[in-house]
């Protein structure tokens, strides 16, 4: 069900499997994740799907998540043990006592555990023929800097897609590619 294994490094790449799913060099999900295939998620996974022709205006993997971050075009979720709700965390401070700050981030909603050796989500969206499409990918931190996962880039099969100036033009980025 996977739509490509691997990562999304820029935003060129997501073009990339933007526009390989239009023209069907890989498939879209038009549905939500079985508990089967979500229990099966792990670093490399990544799913392109269109919010019209699955019905999916949310995506949902039965993970916690911490809030989104803003990383050029895309945002990143890190994947948490917990949440600790603002009005318990006066009660539970103690527990963050002698755990590396790296390990939990206090927002305005409250805490967040990560989770140790936990994947990190990546998503952007695009508008492609006037709809709406999302691509989520999942990784870890360590697979990301040893270079475990592969790019679109690397596939011979993507080698000969161009990206329409147009799928570029249609876009609300931050940082244009």
């Amino acid at each position: 069900m996977e739509t490509f294994y691997g990562i999304i490094e820029t935003t060129s790449d997501a073009l990339l499997l933007f526009e390989a799913s239009h023209l069907g060099i890989v498939q879209k999900v038009r549905r939500r994740l079985h508990e089967k295939e979500r229990k099966e998620l792990r670093s490399g996974s990544c799913y392109i799907f269109s919010e019209s022709e699955s019905g999916i205006k949310r995506w949902t993997d039965g993970r916690l998540w911490s809030p989104s971050r803003i990383l050029g075009n895309f945002l990143i979720y890190r994947e948490v043990e917990k949440k600790i709700s603002k009005k318990n965390l006066k009660a539970t401070d103690k527990l963050f006592e002698g755990i590396p700050s790296k390990l939990t981030a206090k927002g305005s909603k409250g805490a967040y555990v990560f989770k140790e050796k936990g994947l990190l989500k990546k998503t952007i969206s695009a508008i492609m023929n006037n709809q709406q499409h999302h691509l989520v990918c999942y990784y870890t931190k360590e697979d990301a800097q040893h270079g475990r996962l592969r790019t679109p880039r690397d596939f011979k099969k993507f080698s000969d897609i161009k990206i329409p100036i147009e799928l570029i033009k249609q876009q609300n980025f931050r940082k244009p590619p």
